[in-house]
């Protein structure tokens, strides 16, 4: 036998190696087939929905991470935006399997979705198809275009069945049957022999996992989704002398997601988070805010924590929010909150007319000392009689602990403010840069009809790269840059005028 040439030798060991090499590749691979490959292989093929009770928010023992596999948590922006987590057990062969998880909101964000297996690792959705072709009878006609159906229709004698191939369905619904077109128009139902393959009843996640072990385990799914909002309302009872109000506050939760989040742990967030826009990507997503409630009672009410650069806000119960619901929730209660009522002349805001406020500090001296969650305030008092009355209300932004709150009421009926230019001029002209002012002479008469005296605060605002304001017959305080503040005793059923000179130079 001949021996082979080195050269010859060389060439088969690197045709082995190769060969070698393509079969280990082919087979570290498996589990990450193509599409056909999954659907060849996919042998295991089952439904995932919340309507099973043993799959879902099933009570297990007090163990920790089987408490947060088996339950629901959904955290709420009141940007149309919420983050859901929920635990269900699934019975997976080992292999490839198609699961069908339904019950998942039509507002879902599919690219948004976290699979976790909590005891196995290596568990993975290959692919994941989200089906929202839901049936509709629109739908139905569509796909039975060429195929028979049963019409019924309102005659005058009762109702007659036509049977036949659909034609059309534009302008009535136009069937073949028995050689003859039909044009059937008072429609009163329609029989079709099945549900065509593409139609589903509720939105649907289609996953094909891979699991190197065959039995029951707790998944827990995160996702986004569009379709829950929140907002915070508060209502004010204000004392008999104006110095203090009783505040009780709710968050209004109002879900139109598409699905129903039943014994869920509910979670509220304050501050505003960033999202991509839908010009950029086509998703569900947008805003936030959150509450807090005061009471013995904490664990059934809100607590809250610091949480990134936002304020998080869990409810102490567990809730039930169903789709296409509106829920109120207790978040606030502060009773004897320090208040003081102030009449505001600001003539950048109206010419003529004095504005009412309620203003206080978010603080614990003051009664309150929470973050705040953006909100309308409507504010009450009862009259001579002890009924009460609406007084006014306004809106508040999110507000940090001992920062400043200020609500305007309305316009004071019985005070009025009268604001004159008395003298002006001009020196310098248009080419002069840094040496041409205007001059006023400024004064505001201010009459008070009620029969109590009252102090007016007069807001003025001038800009300019240089602004002087003096000559003042009450002590100014100059708030900012811009921003100058008169303090204006009047006595009841009297009058006051203030006057000062104001100069802007540029």
């Amino acid at each position: 036998m001949k021996t082979p040439s080195p050269r010859a030798l060389k060439i088969f060991i690197t045709v082995a190696l190769l060969a070698s090499i393509a079969i280990f590749a082919l087979v570290v691979a498996q589990p990450h087939s193509t599409t056909k490959q999954l659907d060849d292989v996919i042998k295991h093929s089952k439904v995932l929905s919340s309507d099973k009770p043993e799959n879902f928010v099933a009570l297990m023992a007090a163990d920790t991470n089987a408490d947060l596999i088996n339950e629901s948590y959904v955290t709420v922006y009141n940007q149309n935006l919420a983050l859901v987590k929920e635990g269900r057990e699934l019975d997976l062969a080992e292999g490839y399997n198609q699961v069908k998880y339904q019950d998942v909101p039509s507002q879902i964000n599919a690219s948004s979705v976290i699979f976790d297996d909590t005891e196995y690792d290596d568990t993975e959705v290959l692919e994941q198809t989200y089906e929202f072709d839901l049936v509709s009878q629109k739908k139905l006609l569509e796909k039975y275009i060429d195929e028979e159906i049963t019409v019924f229709s309102a005659v005058d004698n009762g109702i007659k069945e036509y049977k036949g191939t659909l034609l059309s369905y534009m302008d009535g619904v136009m069937l073949s049957s028995g050689g003859n077109v039909v044009s059937v128009q008072d429609v009163q139902s329609i029989e079709f022999p099945s549900l065509p393959d593409g139609l589903i009843t509720k939105p649907t996640l289609v996953w094909s996992i891979f699991s190197s072990q065959s039995g029951p385990r707790n998944v827990l799914t995160t996702y986004l989704t569009g379709g829950l909002t929140w907002k915070a309302d508060y209502i004010a009872h204000v004392n008999t002398d104006d110095s203090a109000v009783d505040l009780k506050g709710w968050t209004t939760i109002n879900n139109t997601s598409g699905a129903s989040y039943p014994n869920a742990t509910l979670k509220l967030v304050a501050g505003d988070v960033h999202t991509v826009s839908q010009s950029r990507q086509k998703n569900y997503v947008d805003e936030v805010a959150a509450p807090m409630m005061l009471g013995e009672d904490s664990a059934r009410g809100f607590e809250e924590e610091s949480f990134f650069e936002y304020h998080l806000y869990t409810l102490g119960r567990k809730t039930n929010l169903k789709d296409n619901q509106q829920k109120q929730l207790s978040l606030l209660n502060a009773n004897d909150v320090s208040v003081k009522k102030e009449f505001v002349y600001d003539s950048s805001k109206s010419w003529d007319t004095v504005r009412v406020m309620l203003s206080t500090e978010n603080s614990k001296d003051k009664g309150l000392g929470m973050p705040l969650p953006k909100g309308v305030i409507r504010v009450y008092k009862q009259d001579s009689q002890g009924h009460l009355q609406f007084i006014g209300e306004d809106q508040i932004d999110h507000t940090p602990k001992d920062e400043e709150i200020e609500i305007f009421l309305g316009n004071a009926f019985d005070i009025v403010a009268e604001k004159k230019t008395t003298e002006a001029s001009r020196s310098g002209n248009f080419l002069d840069f840094g040496g041409r002012c205007d001059y006023q002479d400024v004064s505001i008469e201010l009459r008070n009809h009620k029969e109590e005296d009252i102090i007016v605060k007069v807001i003025e605002h001038y800009w300019g790269p240089v602004v002087e304001v003096d000559n003042a017959n009450y002590e100014i305080e100059k708030e900012d840059e811009y921003t100058y503040i008169f303090r204006v005793p009047v006595s009841a059923d009297g009058e006051a005028t203030l006057t000062y000179t104001v100069q802007q130079c540029w």
